[in-house]
């Protein structure tokens, strides 16, 4: 019985699969998620904004704010939203190891670490001093019927403003921990050479096979 013959070519180490890392993976999706919820809650609330910067009679809160802050507002809305949509992007690239999406993710992680600390500063500085002083706040029902309001309103409203410092602290370590863990880890030399590679190479996320031997 003939043995079959032994080919010469030297088989193929890549497998076809493409190599993508849990937490690469992990990151890419939690990445959606925000991304596409910032998209859709902070894009409502950015066309609520627009809306009541034209007609404050719409809310009697937002009526009640001074102009400026309204406009600051919007700002920080939209500019959220276009993050968002930045990170949505990225993330969805980064699935399919798209080397642009890895730099539009670090490009995003830089500018939304600074964003989030402006605004943190925004908030805590201007919109919650503004919405605690804002009489339509103060007049709210909610405050209005709770009998420790009306035997303390001062004291209500520092503690409705120590609430919104709370908040707005909470929000920005939440926002900044997932900023920063995604600058970190879309900087490692590993996963840098995971998406920079040769767009020839048939397996994307492994490295080029040696080049043939000239004949």
């Amino acid at each position: 019985m003939s043995q079959p013959p032994i080919s010469s070519a030297s088989p193929n180490p890549y497998p076809p699969a493409t190599y993508r890392p849990t937490m690469l993976t992990v990151l890419a999706i939690l990445g959606i998620i925000f991304g596409g919820l910032g998209v859709l809650c902070r894009g409502a609330g950015g066309i609520f904004s627009v809306f009541a910067l034209f007609n404050p009679g719409m809310s009697r809160l937002a009526g009640a704010q001074p102009m400026e802050v309204r406009v600051i507002e919007l700002i920080l809305g939209l500019s959220a939203v276009l993050l968002s949509a930045i990170l949505l992007t990225g993330s969805i690239g980064a699935l399919n190891l798209k080397p642009a999406a890895r730099r539009l993710l670090v490009g995003w992680a830089v500018v939304d670490i600074l964003f989030d600390l402006v605004r943190w500063v925004i908030v805590l500085a201007v919109l919650v001093p503004a919405t605690s002083q804002n009489p339509a706040f103060q007049q709210n029902p909610a405050f209005q019927q709770n009998p420790a309001f009306r035997s303390n309103p001062q004291q209500m409203l520092m503690i409705a403003k120590a609430s919104g410092v709370v908040a707005a602290m909470i929000g920005w370590t939440l926002a900044t921990t997932f900023a920063v863990l995604v600058l970190i880890y879309f900087r490692k030399p590993e996963v840098v050479a995971l998406f920079e590679q040769n767009p020839h190479n048939p397996n994307p996320g492994l490295p080029m096979p040696p080049p043939a031997a000239p004949m």
